[in-house]
């Protein structure tokens, strides 16, 4: 029972980390379209939000969740100090294989820097969530 509920338990803190990576990548996209759109205002929000909503669903699925559960909870890769930098390699290696490949977004800086700002908030939100419920990596 111990077992499933810590499996439980890191799927939840996983998801919730996936999602609040997605929230900061938005809160990134409304913050730098307006510079470089040449409209100076957001334009497709809608678009951008469902399909990164897609596409982070499906790195959570293929990529974190595999790490989580199959990582140790104690592993380093989670410690506050690199889980930022893991989370943004991460983002960004999801980033290429889901979409890069097949389309051209992986020639403009705004892409990537999305991929960026969603993988570092989600590996820093999964170790602040996993240290609260099970004590500091280090």
């Amino acid at each position: 029972m111990s077992a499933t509920v810590t499996a439980f338990g890191r799927i939840t803190r996983s998801l919730l980390a996936t999602i609040l990576g997605w929230l900061a990548g938005l809160v990134y996209y409304l913050a730098i379209t307006p510079l470089v759109s040449g409209f100076g205002r957001v334009t497709d929000l809608e678009a951008i939000a469902y399909w990164t909503a897609v596409f982070s669903g499906l790195a959570w699925l293929l990529l974190v969740l595999p790490l989580v559960l199959l990582m140790p909870a104690s592993s380093r890769l989670f410690a506050p100090r690199r889980a930022w930098l893991v989370g943004a390699v991460g983002g960004l290696a999801a980033f290429l294989g889901l979409v890069g490949w097949w389309t051209g977004f992986w020639r403009e800086p705004l892409y990537l820097g999305y991929a960026l700002i969603v993988g570092s908030v989600t590996g820093m939100s999964y170790s602040l969530l996993r240290s609260a419920w099970t004590g500091p990596v280090r």
